[in-house]
């Protein structure tokens, strides 16, 4: 019990630590930090993000290796989807869903509404501090045009990672802030991140997202206090989910210019299925993965550059990971929403929907910093193993009787 106590603790450390320096150092802020330490302290050639990725590691596998305790069929369950896991992740060259799977190991004994209260903590001062520093000169405000609207991004990377934050530090304040749901300023901060992001970063995708969110939750109250409707409900958050996750798969393959209805569904989406059948077309798809750049040079001709844009999450991670890891990562995401959906966490699985629709315009959904209910697959993961462990008990017990 003292190490399963401990165990929660330190993950809680970890996770602070980690999603503070994912916040801050996604920023220009990392190079002054990196600057400050060639300046002030003579260290040569500075990198902290790398430091942090190293040392997050470093604390992730003393969790996993000797924090905690397995079963025989949980060292069976975690081999079968970590071994793929790790083959895609050393040929694509991409660590998204290796940090995925550790964070999702190392959460074995924690709260997952403890996680997700202090993620939307740490939201709550890292953004106003980023957007306060970028008004006060410190960190640069990255500009771009939408048409005649200009685009801001106050201190983060792109107007879209802006936009990404705020959508998450909705979802975070929804979920932590449920128990309120029936009342109207339950409703009043989301509906002002939507205005926020579509005034300043116009981020489409994080705009329509919470939007998205407030209907979701609005339906979860009404079903909490009419009793009516959730089976439909349900089954709409578990089919939506599937039909993101192959529609984009089967709609980035075809030549859509065929039919008019998906010529103007394309259109809307900011023509992400055609911009994915090229790099599709460019690269193929793999069984095991493959490492895929956005920038390169043609195979055939000399000078020729070609610029491919990966936004789709399902298109991103079946063609980087291959089609082994994509169909264990969408089964599991679709078991994930249908096992909350049956502990009845009703609200859970809606959001996790909302990320399934997110992953059709963004690339992304797989990384725990963009996706941090990506941790609810530890309840589910283990509990699993548990299941398959007391049925093979079950089974002895009945032959030797």
């Amino acid at each position: 019990m003292k190490l399963k106590r401990f165990s929660e603790s330190f993950f809680y450390v970890i996770f602070f630590i980690w999603y503070t320096s994912e916040i801050l150092l996604s920023t220009d802020l990392e190079e002054i930090i990196n600057g400050v330490l060639v300046n002030r302290l003579e260290i040569q050639n500075p990198d902290l993000n790398m430091f942090m990725s190293g040392l997050i590691l470093v604390l992730l596998m003393i969790e996993i290796v000797f924090l905690h305790k397995y079963t025989s069929a949980q060292i069976i369950f975690i081999a079968v989807i970590s071994i793929p896991i790790m083959l895609g992740t050393i040929n694509s060259d991409n660590r998204m869903m290796m940090s995925f799977l550790l964070f999702v190991l190392a959460a074995k004994n924690a709260d997952l509404e403890f996680v997700i209260n202090l993620a939307f903590k740490i939201s709550l001062v890292c953004i106003p501090l980023v957007i306060g520093l970028c008004l006060a000169g410190f960190l640069p405000d990255v500009t771009l045009y939408r048409h005649e609207l200009l685009r801001h991004s106050f201190g983060f990377s792109h107007p879209n990672q802006l936009g990404m934050r705020i959508f998450q530090f909705v979802g975070c304040f929804m979920y932590t802030k449920r128990h309120i749901s029936r009342k109207l300023v339950y409703y009043i901060l989301p509906i002002l991140g939507a205005w926020f992001v579509y005034r300043y970063p116009n981020s489409q995708t994080s705009y329509i997202g919470i939007i998205l969110l407030i209907f979701l939750m609005f339906t979860c109250t009404l079903i909490e206090k009419y009793g009516i409707g959730k089976r439909f409900f349900s089954n709409g958050l578990v089919y939506g989910a599937i039909i993101a996750n192959a529609g984009s798969i089967i709609l980035s393959n075809m030549n859509i210019n065929k039919y008019s209805f998906l010529v103007r569904l394309n259109n809307m989406l900011s023509h992400r299925f055609t911009l994915c059948r090229s790099i599709i077309r460019y690269y193929g798809i793999t069984m095991w993965g493959q490492k895929v750049l956005t920038i390169v040079k043609d195979r055939r001709f000399v000078g020729v550059i070609h610029r491919f844009y990966l936004d789709n999450s399902y298109v991103g991670i079946v063609l980087r990971y291959g089609v082994v890891v994509f169909a264990i990562f969408s089964c599991m995401y679709i078991f994930v929403i249908k096992y909350y959906e049956g502990t009845g966490d009703l609200r859970l699985a809606s959001i996790l929907f909302a990320y399934s629709i997110y992953g059709i315009m963004e690339n992304g959904i797989f990384s725990v910093a963009n996706n941090i209910f990506l941790i609810s697959f530890s309840a589910y993961l283990f509990s699993q193993s548990e299941q398959r462990s007391l049925k093979v008990m079950n089974h002895r017990i009945r032959i030797t009787i």
